[in-house]
């Protein structure tokens, strides 16, 4: 059986890790004695399941999409020389260096009312804001 030593070099990482660590706890700890339960009781009965369900829904569709679109880009990009194929290559790995909360930001902020998608729109076809629905 293996013998476990403790060097004088792993203590202050270990405080350290303790000192981070040890609000985390503490905040998880507080919310799951507050309120006598009644708010874990609240969202195993209401929200545990839809939410459950969307999640797994997610997580199917961004998988099907990724056999039908990641895969055979990357199979084309690999294996065949074309026109643009360094541009592609390059680009597909673009989502990679950035965080998705980032992209979905970025997202939204182009397809909201005031971004430049919808006011390029609104400009073309004459429409309001609530004249169209996308």
């Amino acid at each position: 059986m293996p013998r476990l030593t403790v060097s004088l070099r792993s203590i202050p990482p270990a405080l350290l890790i303790a000192l981070v660590g040890l609000p985390v706890l503490m905040a998880i700890w507080a919310g799951v004695t507050a309120g006598g339960g009644a708010t874990w009781d609240h969202i195993l009965q209401n929200r545990l399941g839809p939410y459950s369900l969307t999640t797994i829904w997610v997580l199917i569709l961004a998988g099907l999409l990724m056999l039908v679109i990641a895969v055979p880009a990357a199979w084309l990009v690999s294996l065949f020389e074309f026109p643009g194929r360094s541009l592609f290559s390059w680009a597909l790995i673009l989502p990679l260096a950035m965080p998705g909360y980032v992209m979905a930001y970025a997202w939204a902020d182009l397809l909201g009312v005031a971004g430049p998608l919808l006011s390029w729109v609104r400009e073309v076809t004459g429409w309001a804001a609530r004249d169209y629905w996308l």
